[in-house]
């Protein structure tokens, strides 16, 4: 609701007379305006004698002159072009010219101010978002008070507040989402700290109350355990050599479980070493025959020849046998 009022308290047609003594003076805080059709008009302020000549036929009019408060409400556009200010100015107001005032017969102070400060207010508010309707209050205000001063009427003592229109549900939603802001910035100090930290946030955050805090390391282990032995067994499995194998173990073994080993014994072999140890098991896993075995099947008398020996050759240990065949008897004595 506008606060406004009426500078014009009196209008009155006086016809011509002679002024044998000065006329009344206004009442304090009012103005005589006198307006003559074929003479300047004059003015008559509060504790100044009126003319004394004569004076032809004129309208008297009876401005107000005191200090007024005005206050107003303005919709404005906010950055966002959908969403608009309510603006409400209070100001105080004390008219300097009475007779522009009767002059224009301005009836509504308020009306008559509102075009031009309504433009000024207007382009202000336009430069802020719809959820910063403190700094364009504070804007407005310092605008206002740094306007041009008008040579007929006073203004000062303003007073502007600015509220969004039909945002609150943008305004709820910025609020959640500056809300989840801070809780990320001081959650991002405590997810880059030690487990400590971490857990030291979690007591915090339940009172004290250490179970949940057994859970969430019960957890962690379990998880990193399955996740370890997975690896393991991804890592052992498949068709890989011996020294492949053994480098996997080493490599799963380092990764998985911190350190640096190279082996049981704490020693890496070289790759010499690994020729070696592959040559050698190579040979190694082939049939030996030995040369001094004896054939498996041999069915020839002992003392037989070879089958390669000559043939009118005898055996070394055997006697010559007779001509007749016998065997070294004496000859009859019939010969």
């Amino acid at each position: 609701m506008n606060l406004t009022y009426n500078p014009i308290l009196g209008r009155t047609e006086v016809a011509r007379r002679w002024f044998r003594s000065a006329s009344p003076s206004p009442e304090l805080g009012t103005a005589h305006v006198l307006i003559r059709t074929a003479a300047e008009p004059i003015v008559v302020w509060h504790g100044h004698p009126g003319p004394v000549e004569r004076l032809g036929e004129h309208r008297r009019y009876v401005i107000d002159v005191a200090n007024h408060r005005l206050s107003f409400t303005v919709r404005a556009a906010s950055a966002e072009a959908v969403f608009p200010f309510a603006v409400r100015v209070d100001l105080a107001c004390r008219v300097l010219n009475p007779l522009t005032i009767a002059r224009d017969n301005v009836q509504d102070m308020t009306a008559a101010l509102l075009p031009s400060l309504s433009r000024e207010i207007r382009d202000t508010a336009a430069r802020f978002a719809v959820l910063r309707p403190t700094d364009a209050a504070r804007a407005i205000e310092m605008r206002l008070s740094s306007a041009h001063p008008s040579p007929d009427v006073e203004l000062g003592g303003y007073s502007v507040t600015v509220e969004p229109v039909n945002t609150q549900g943008v305004v709820e939603a910025k609020q959640e989402l500056g809300v989840q802001e801070l809780r990320r910035k001081e959650m991002r100090d405590v997810s880059h700290g030690s487990p400590e930290e971490q857990i030291a946030q979690l007591l915090a955050t339940n009172n004290g109350d250490v179970r949940e805090v057994l859970e969430y390391l019960s957890s962690e282990r379990n998880t990193e355990a399955e996740i370890k032995l997975k690896a393991l067994q991804i890592a052992m499995g498949g068709n890989l050599e011996d020294m492949d194998v053994a480098e996997v173990h080493r490599t799963a073994f380092g990764n998985l479980f911190g350190g640096k080993h190279t082996g049981f014994d704490g020693k890496r072999e070289s790759m010499r070493e690994r020729v070696e140890r592959r040559t050698k098991a190579a040979i190694e896993s082939r049939p030996v025959v030995s040369e001094a075995a004896e054939p498996a099947s041999n069915d020839k008398p002992a003392g037989a020849l070879p089958d390669n020996a000559p043939a009118d050759k005898a055996p070394a240990d055997k006697a010559p046998s007779a001509a007749n065949g016998s065997s070294g008897a004496e000859p009859s004595g019939d010969a």
